[in-house]
């Protein structure tokens, strides 16, 4: 019986982790990533050899800039690079989603910006 709870637990778990259900409703992200604003990597997956701690420093430097130029929190950012595309979201004061999207999957970066965003809204217990 201790199995069947523990099970049970932790699938509950997983299914309000936002990293996983991130990574669920992005099924083509080459890199999933969340940083503090300081650009300290808390949970980074990839593909390929990034290096985590160079990742968060750019992320953060990225928000920072944006939050500079822009005089507020950012929200969100998309850059277009040479085969693939970077989603930055703002996932509350302390913490930024990142996400490399193949340039292939343009098509779907709205649809995936917008399941990104009711994420974090649940997360934060906003209905």
């Amino acid at each position: 019986m201790l199995f069947r709870s523990a099970f049970v637990e932790t699938s509950e778990y997983l299914k309000e982790d936002p990293f996983v259900q991130i990574k669920r409703a992005v099924p083509s992200a080459t890199l999933v990533a969340i940083i503090s604003k300081e650009g300290m990597p808390i949970k980074v997956e990839s593909v390929g050899d990034l290096q985590e701690a160079m990742v968060g420093s750019m992320v953060a430097a990225l928000s920072n800039l944006t939050t500079v130029m822009l005089k507020t929190q950012m929200e969100y950012s998309i850059l277009h690079g040479v085969g693939a595309h970077l989603i930055v979201v703002q996932f509350d004061i302390d913490r930024i989603i990142a996400l490399s999207i193949p340039e292939e999957d343009e098509s779907n970066i709205g649809t995936y910006l917008a399941k990104i965003k009711e994420i974090i809204k649940l997360s934060k217990g906003v209905k």
